[in-house]
């Protein structure tokens, strides 16, 4: 399934208020819970999330993976306490307006790229 843009900034800031919601049901001693030994606990989960939009947009808008970009968002994501995730989380629906917003018409989403390597297949940017 193919989005128009609108669509695709719509369910993304979607998704971004669920777990926004989600985030209010997290307790204090929830935070460092990890499933198992090699999982990301609570708060490594929700940092990485914090990161991945900002770093996976405009690596779909260039074809190519944003190395140098991900480096710096991790890092600033890896000091982020739990309300710092939080609000970072609050203001991704204006970042997608933004970012996919800013997609050209030319830059569609059905065109086809490979960011994660041909193990992964190539998918279409609004996939």
């Amino acid at each position: 399934m193919v989005l128009t843009k609108a669509e695709l900034i719509s369910s993304l800031q979607h998704e971004v208020q669920i777990l926004v919601h989600l985030c209010g049901k997290v307790q204090p001693t929830m935070i460092d819970y990890r499933p198992t030994s090699k999982q990301r606990s609570t708060i490594e989960l929700l940092r990485y999330l914090t990161a991945a939009g900002r770093g996976l947009v405009p690596s779909i808008q260039a074809g190519a993976q944003q190395g140098e970009l991900w480096g710096i968002l991790e890092k600033q994501a890896a000091a982020m306490d739990f309300d710092a995730v939080v609000k970072s989380l609050e203001a991704l629906p204006v970042y997608y307006a933004e970012a996919v917003g800013a997609f050209s018409d030319e830059e569609e989403f059905r065109s086809e790229l490979d960011l994660f390597g041909p193990t992964a297949g190539k998918r279409s940017r609004g996939k």
